[in-house]
Formats: structure tokens, C-alpha cells, sequence
């Protein structure tokens, strides 16, 4: 077990508010859950997690990360869960950041800077259930969430959306839809034509004078 850190029998390590700058490298290769939360790590690159390959639970939220490299997470096939909020440095993700995360279920990218999803970013993500984009800078919703068939929740509440389009949410079956707390003033007649499993949707603290 890692000096800094915490370790169970379960196969957990806790290396929270440990003041790491990098990985520490006694990590063993059967770590099922690693906490990394509220660190100083900037750059994680494809060998940062090779021999992780147990992994279920992934905690990287509150660091200093600058760049995911693309691949960084390719070996880490069995991760359930992966936490990246609160990387206010991280505005940008490469199309092939979560190439390899076949079995992911919840994504957490909130409270970073992101101002803008590549197309194919979510496209590596088959298992994909939960994905939290609240509190970043996006103007417009993502053209980046076709193909998610298993999403049932998806939060893009906090941006800086101003409108919804007819084809905004097109590629979308999610059962919970969070558009509260941004700027959306206008939505289009036919915007939620294609949402036949909808069952929550949040638009309080908009700029809505009429709803389609």
C-alpha cells in the first residue's frame, strides 16, 4: 500500500488529499476501487493506469488535469465508474479520451471548463447509463450522444445554452433530462419529437416566455 494512502481488503485504495503530483507506484494490479480525489495531478497518459486493469471505480475529480492523452484509459475495460468533475483546467477531450471503457456505467464531467464535446467523444461508451455534464460553458447541447441507447440520465443543467434546435436532441432516448439553470430562451416546435422515453425533464431558471 502506498505510503500516502489508505488501503482495504477489499481491494480500495484511498489516496484522497494526499498532495500527489503523480501516481504513486505501489499501486497493486488486483485494485478494484482507487480514490485519487482532490490531488494535484495535471496530465495522465497511457501507461498511468496499464496495469490497472481490475479497476471498477475511478476517482480523479478535484485535480489540477489539464489533458486526458487519448488512450489513457484503454486497458481499463471492467471500470464501472469514472469521476472527473471539478478539473476546472480541463476544456478540451480528444475523440478517443475514453476509447477502451466498454463497460462504463456513470460518467462525471462536471464542473470542469468544457466549452465544447467532440462528435465521437461518447462513441467508445456502449454501456453508458449516467452522464453528468452540469456547471461547464457550452453554449448549444453536444451532437455527441447518438448510439447511447443505454443512457437513462443526462444533466447538462448549469451551462450556457441559450436554445434547443429541432435536431438538438435528436439521437437521444434518455429517461431524465436536465436543462435547468441556463439560458434557453427559445426551443423548437419539434425538439422533443424523438424522445419517446422521457420522463423527467428539468428546464426551471431558463429564459422561457412559452414552451412548444
Amino acid at each position: 500500500c502506498p505510503s500516502m494512502c489508505k488501503c482495504t481488503p477489499e481491494e480500495t485504495i484511498l489516496c484522497n488529499r494526499a498532495g500527489l503530483k503523480s501516481l504513486p507506484g505501489e499501486i497493486a494490479a488486483s485494485t478494484i476501487s482507487l480514490n485519487l480525489s482532490n490531488n494535484y495531478l495535471r496530465i495522465l497518459n497511457t501507461n498511468t493506469f496499464r496495469n490497472l486493469t481490475f479497476l471498477h471505480s475511478l476517482w480523479l475529480d478535484g485535480n489540477n488535469l489539464t489533458f486526458l492523452t487519448p488512450g489513457t484509459f484503454h486497458t481499463l475495460s471492467r471500470l464501472q465508474e469514472l469521476h472527473l468533475s471539478r478539473n476546472s483546467r480541463l476544456t478540451y477531450l480528444h475523440a478517443n479520451t475514453f476509447r477502451g471503457l466498454l463497460n462504463l456505467i456513470s460518467l462525471d464531467l462536471s464542473h470542469c471548463n468544457i466549452f465544447e464535446i467532440h462528435p465521437l467523444l461518447f462513441s467508445h461508451l456502449p454501456s453508458l447509463e449516467r452522464l453528468d455534464l452540469a456547471s461547464n460553458n457550452m453554449r448549444y447541447v453536444p451532437q455527441a450522444f447518438r448510439n447511447l441507447s443505454s443512457l437513462t440520465s443526462l444533466s447538462l443543467e448549469g451551462n450556457h445554452i441559450e436554445a434547443i434546435g429541432r435536431d438538438s436532441l435528436k439521437d437521444l432516448e434518455t429517461l431524465n433530462l436536465y436543462l435547468n439553470n441556463n439560458q434557453i430562451s427559445s426551443i423548437s416546435d419539434s425538439a422533443f419529437l424523438y424522445l419517446n422515453k422521457l420522463h423527467f425533464l428539468h428546464l426551471s431558471r431558463n429564459n422561457l416566455s412559452s414552451l412548444p
